[in-house]
């Protein structure tokens, strides 16, 4: 018997009174897409038999010791397409895509250099949303043409925890409370320390540059959504250490969730 939450396991095995009970504490990790297919395909053989548990449980450690697929520049690169792409998917113009390309930068940087060291992870989501906001507010403070809330969305857009909030509601729906719940929770704290990077940022940039105006984006040619759909799909390839083989599959996901907005929108 087992039981799982957000950060722990708690394995029973055995018969009866000779059941012995095993607690695993364990640290949520990112997404990696590619490693979660491979262990997907090592449960299907170990439970058709083309696998015996031995060498199922060598390849699982074989998998969990092998180091994250994309680093470094790509892995920096791809949070600059994904905020540049996703700009024009939220009402951003060429001059706001351009600023939040240079945002996601920030974001990239500060994930990378913050996402190992333990003492400082937990900064992560307010450090990196206050300098995104306290960039973007000066650039348009001296550029008043480009429109600052969408190049600041889309600059920290890959900090928002959708896929913890997605995973909470399934969760929830289908009855299991207690990892529902905490995974909702640990969401809401995550919006809650944006929020705070948001509001520090904004505070500190005004100091320089006084209030800076909320302008409509600049004017947005018809070609730039899909070129932006496609890149932010491209960026979230390498962002969920995905298979390129399903990049198709992951631009399909985009595609979907992107006219389901728009239609939500429009009705």
């Amino acid at each position: 018997e087992f039981f799982c939450t957000p950060t722990a396991l708690i394995a029973s095995l055995g018969d009866g009174n000779r059941q012995q009970t095993y607690l695993a504490r364990v640290e949520p990790g990112g997404p990696d897409l590619g490693k979660l297919s491979e262990l997907t395909e090592v449960m299907e053989a170990l439970a058709s038999g083309a696998l015996d548990p031995v060498a199922a449980d060598a390849r699982v450690r074989e998998i969990d010791a092998r180091p994250a697929h994309h680093r470094g520049i790509p892995l920096l690169m791809a949070y600059v397409l994904v905020s540049a792409g996703a700009c024009t998917l939220i009402g951003g113009g060429w001059r706001e895509a351009i600023l939040a390309g240079l945002l996601g930068s920030i974001t990239g940087t500060s994930v990378i250099l913050l996402w190992k060291r333990a003492e400082l992870s937990r900064l992560l989501n307010p450090l990196s949303a206050g300098l995104v906001t306290l960039v973007g507010s000066i650039w348009c403070g001296l550029d008043p043409q480009t429109a600052l809330m969408p190049a600041v969305i889309a600059g920290m857009i890959t900090l928002v925890p959708g896929m913890d909030l997605t995973a909470a509601t399934r969760e929830l729906a289908t009855g299991h409370q207690v990892s529902g719940a905490a995974r909702l929770a640990s969401t809401i704290v995550v919006f809650a320390l944006l929020t705070v990077g948001l509001a520090l940022g904004s505070w500190i940039a005004q100091q320089f540059t006084g209030p800076v105006p909320l302008v409509p984006g600049s004017a947005l040619p018809a070609w730039l959504v899909p070129v932006g759909l496609a890149t932010a799909a491209l960026g979230f390839v390498v962002l969920f250490q995905a298979a390129w083989r399903d990049w198709p599959w992951i631009v399909l996901a985009c595609l979907l969730a992107w006219t389901a907005s728009t239609f939500g929108g429009l009705f």
